[in-house]
């Protein structure tokens, strides 16, 4: 589930990264609005908020604590342009290009963005993502060996059985059939559990997390289906090679 969602958590950050727009102190505003609505209407554009010079100053009082206007006289704050743009444009090639674009404007005073966040999310959402792939796979391997030994382990306690039905005309077909029935159904069993146990992690931490899972529908599936497949697939595969390993034992073999 981690690795599904690594690419909607990166998506996430880059969307919620600002691209600030600040203009001169004596930018009309009518300029302004004409830009954020240009901007607007950008079809890499997710968002814009158009911040004054007086809700600029308010916001970096509550920061700072100090209201840096009575200090010295006169409010330094210039008024900004946030920018989120959507999670496809937000690379630092494209970005570049867009504070060049948008700089050419004579009320614009600067384009600033956080370009070394910009360039780790990439790096760290993959670094993360192989780190639980490779944490995915152990506990996997360790899963399919559990799984194998166990039945292993409960056909080696019918091998006397499983020899006696040979012995008698019980063909190979016959005999593997009720051991796999048997097997699958557990593995079923196991699968459903598992569904459960996801769905109730999906649930309890659906609201903690920044992005949506429930809705999902695709994804959530595809893992549901996986667990019910693998439970399924791997005690199929343990069963029928431990039946067969005991019909082609010898019967002197056995004990």
């Amino acid at each position: 589930m981690l690795v599904f969602y690594a690419d909607q958590l990166k998506d996430y950050l880059k969307e919620n990264l600002q691209v600030n727009v600040f203009f001169i102190d004596d930018a009309k505003e009518a300029d302004i609005l004409r830009l954020q609505n240009m901007l607007d209407n950008e079809t890499f554009v997710k968002a814009t908020n158009y911040v004054d010079k007086e809700a600029a100053k308010i916001l970096m009082t509550e920061e700072l604590g100090e209201d840096a206007h009575e200090v010295l006289g006169f409010n330094p704050f210039p008024a900004s342009l946030d920018v989120h743009v959507h999670a496809n444009y937000a690379q630092v090639d494209s970005l570049s290009i867009f504070k060049e674009n948008i700089e050419i404007f004579p009320f614009v005073k600067e384009v600033s963005y956080q370009k070394v966040i910009l360039e780790n999310i990439d790096k760290y959402v993959r670094i993360g993502g192989l780190a639980i792939l490779g944490f995915t796979t152990i506990f996997f391997l360790i899963a399919l060996i559990l799984i194998n030994n166990t039945i292993r382990l409960t056909l080696y306690s019918k091998r006397f059985l499983i020899k006696s039905m040979q012995l008698v005309g019980g063909t190979k077909g016959f005999i593997r059939k009720p051991f796999i029935y048997k097997a699958v159904t557990y593995g079923f069993i196991g699968g459903v559990i598992a569904n459960l146990m996801l769905a109730g992690f999906i649930y309890a931490f659906s609201n903690w997390l920044p992005f949506t899972i429930m809705g999902n529908l695709i994804n959530n599936l595809i893992l549901s289906g996986s667990l019910l497949v693998l439970g399924v697939f791997l005690t199929f595969i343990s069963s029928y090679y431990s039946v067969r390993k005991y019909l082609r034992t010898k019967l002197d073999d056995l004990y």
